[in-house]
């Protein structure tokens, strides 16, 4: 996304449906900055943002499983291909 906290697809989080549940990749500070606010460099700024961004895991959870779909989150080690974690 061009610029910081925009609101852009990769913001989102990672999902995969596999085998009737949804896997949510919990990303590590750093991957989450690389893939979301990479021109950004004020801590407080980047603290906000990824606060931000596991709480819309945690709706988008909440959302799914309100639904009755399982919601399995996995933890990607940091430098992981999230893609691979999800599999």
């Amino acid at each position: 996304c061009p610029h910081a906290f925009a609101r852009c697809e990769q913001d989102e989080p990672l999902l995969r449906s596999v085998d009737g549940e949804v896997r949510i990749a919990m990303l590590a500070p750093e991957d989450w900055r690389r893939r979301c606010a990479s021109g950004e460099s004020d801590d407080d700024r980047l603290a906000k943002g990824f606060a931000m961004y596991e709480a819309r895991q945690r709706q988008v959870s909440a959302v799914l499983q309100a639904h009755g779909v399982p919601v399995v989150f996995v933890h990607v080690a940091p430098g992981q291909d999230p893609a691979g974690a999800l599999r």
